[in-house]
């Protein structure tokens, strides 16, 4: 707010002012009238005169509150009680489901105004896009909506971040925005053109293995929950995913001509796959059956030997097209 003395909070169904007293070193609140609207608020964003403030909620839709400001900035607290003028859903294309309205999933997660009247949505689904507000809701003629989500926001742009977004940066006078996400990657988004670029990215939990190729330190593989990274050394960039969803990889490591990696994981299989594309190659399914701790191969290629959580180390003759079990030992 441009009101250095006055802050909003928001919560679970409940909206309030605040106004800072310097001198009498207190703070007043005046709460928001929601009539029966019920909302649990996650993020919020004014406008540059604080005449205006939109509301992110779990349901999906945007609140339009009316904070009844003075005109005057000296002036710090509300003329009238700050009150809900709206709940908006999207204005959807689609055709929906009678009496329905298109809600952003998983809710609106960050929201941000531009100084051109348009917001920024960030949901929790991945969607990102920039609305505004039209000048009716766009109703359907055997339409059964109530308010009070109505279908007021007109999609201009859209793109998708593959998690939850969970901030928004504007950048370079509002030409760039930059999008964090619940994965822990950021992206780059160019207003322009919508298109999101992603700049930086990590894991999202413990690395368990590192492996660099044979005689080659230009990239490497790290091993970890849900997916195998293959990274450059030069950029400093991931350059591969490899994603086995609710399974942890606990050992990674390259062939020695380099032609595959080959990974280990908790469900007991050992998987290859190509290091450029990604595609697997085999699968050794059932390998231990506790799950697969740790993988070494021989310098020819074709001997791979496994440990397993049971304690068992086990001899594979391994080809593309053929895996064989050699031998179990037994570790005492």
């Amino acid at each position: 707010m441009r009101r250095g003395q006055c802050f909003v909070t928001a919560g679970d169904c409940h909206l309030a002012v605040w106004t800072i007293d310097v001198a009498a070193r207190s703070v007043r609140s005046m709460d928001v009238a929601m009539s029966k609207l019920k909302r649990i608020v996650l993020c919020v964003d004014g406008n540059e005169r604080d005449e205006m403030m939109y509301c992110g909620t779990t349901t999906g839709d945007i609140l339009k509150i009316r904070l009844n400001f003075h005109h005057d900035m000296e002036i710090l607290e509300p003329v009238k009680t700050p009150c809900v003028v709206g709940c908006f859903a999207r204005i959807s294309k689609k055709k929906l489901r009678r009496g329905s309205v298109d809600l952003y999933q998983q809710g609106v997660r960050t929201i941000r105004r531009l100084f051109s009247g348009a917001l920024i949505v960030g949901a929790g689904d991945g969607t990102l896009e920039l609305v505004v507000e039209a000048e009716k809701p766009v109703l359907p003629l055997d339409s059964d909506v109530k308010l009070p989500s109505v279908p007021a926001l007109k999609i201009l742009k859209s793109t998708n971040v593959n998690s939850a977004v969970t901030s928004i940066q504007l950048m370079k006078n509002d030409a760039i925005i930059l999008v964090g996400t619940a994965a822990s990657e950021i992206y780059e988004v160019n207003l322009t053109d919508f298109h999101a670029k992603l700049i930086l990215t990590c894991h999202t939990s413990a690395i368990y293995d590192i492996a660099f190729p044979h005689n080659f330190s230009e990239v490497f593989a790290t091993a970890s929950h849900d997916n195998v990274r293959v990274w450059s050394m030069s950029t400093m960039q991931e350059l591969l995913r490899i994603c086995v969803h609710n399974f942890t990889c606990s050992s990674v490591l390259f062939a020695h001509d380099g032609k595959s990696i080959i990974t280990a994981w908790n469900d007991g299989v050992i998987r290859s796959f190509t290091p450029l594309t990604g595609r697997l190659i085999y699968a050794i399914l059932n390998a231990h059956n506790k799950g697969v701790s740790a993988l070494a191969i021989t310098s020819h290629g074709r001997m791979l030997i496994s440990g397993g959580c049971e304690g068992q180390v086990r001899l594979w003759n391994v080809s593309p097209y053929r895996q064989q079990l050699i031998c179990t030992l037994k570790v005492c």
